[in-house]
């Protein structure tokens, strides 16, 4: 799962690092508690919108399936 800030004035979703909307160049940072909305998905939803957070969640899919592939023993 991943999370993304929502763009309060376009509604767009951008990546929680984000300083400005890339759809309509607000400016994201220091945003009220009021005006703050997020989004938490799946990482291809995620993916989709901030595309240069790709690598990262293909990384911890990857690491996952290792992990759940090899369980700790008793």
């Amino acid at each position: 799962m991943g999370l993304l800030l929502i763009c309060p004035h376009c509604r767009v979703k951008a990546p929680i690092t984000a300083k400005t909307c890339g759809q309509c160049g607000a400016d994201l940072r220091d945003l009220p508690a009021e005006e703050r909305g997020y989004f938490f998905g799946k990482p291809e939803e995620v993916a989709a919108a901030a595309p240069e957070m790709l690598s990262g969640l293909i990384q911890a899919a990857v690491e996952a399936e290792v992990v759940e592939s090899y369980p700790e023993k008793p």
